[in-house]
């Protein structure tokens, strides 16, 4: 039974609208499939996740799933839960022992925490869980077996997986992950990793930002 990657992403043009003060339409595509990109080509560096797929909407993303060489998933209407759910049904057909949610927009993500995630996640009956760098929402999630939590994205996620593995007797590792806690929703995730220059030097010059602010 393998370990299946989920990869929720919104539509380039959709995604990221918290950096509408600071970011053009054109520049927030650009950085939302830079990210993506980046999320996938870690991914499939990993030889434990066996099996990815993308969970989105709309032909633009099914066409940038088959450009990058993972399944799609039409994500429903119902919003991320249901999306995931939709996905996770997906795998468990097609032989996924454990599954990996992953957020799509991890700037920093390095393969050898990732690797330490998908290697703490090999053991039945439990959950692996990355927090957000806010302590509150939740970056990655690997569920072994598949079904056992809900899917609980949302405001204050950390929490209510964690509760929900504890209400079902599965065992909790809380993993502490830097390059997968760190996300990038707001303008001042923005400005550190300008600041710290996380983002690739091309991607800032087709943006026509300035990194090291």
């Amino acid at each position: 039974m393998s370990l299946w990657g989920i990869i929720p992403v919104k539509p380039f043009s959709y995604g990221k609208s918290r950096l509408a003060d600071r970011l053009s339409v054109e520049q927030r595509i650009l950085l939302n499939r830079s990210l993506a990109e980046n999320t996938l080509t870690i991914c499939k560096s990993v030889p434990a996740i066996e099996h990815l797929l993308i969970v989105s909407s709309g032909r633009e993303m099914h066409r940038f799933a088959i450009k990058c060489g993972v399944e799609f998933v039409e994500e429903p209407v119902g919003g991320i839960n249901a999306a995931l759910e939709t996905a996770a049904v997906h795998a468990v057909r097609n032989g996924a022992g454990s599954l990996l949610v992953l957020h799509g927009d991890l700037p920093s993500l390095r393969k050898a925490e990732l690797e330490i995630l998908a290697h703490a996640g090999s053991r039945e009956n439990s959950i692996c869980i990355v927090s957000d760098h806010h302590k509150t929402g939740t970056n990655a999630l690997l569920l072994n077996p598949p079904d056992c939590i809900p899917f609980l994205f949302g405001e204050g996620s950390y929490l209510k997986h964690v509760s929900a593995a504890r209400y079902r007797n599965i065992e909790i590792v809380s993993l502490n992950l830097p390059s997968i806690s760190f996300d990038l929703d707001t303008i001042e995730d923005l400005e550190f990793a300008l600041y710290r220059e996380i983002l690739p030097k091309e991607l800032l010059e087709r943006m026509h930002l300035d990194g090291g602010r």
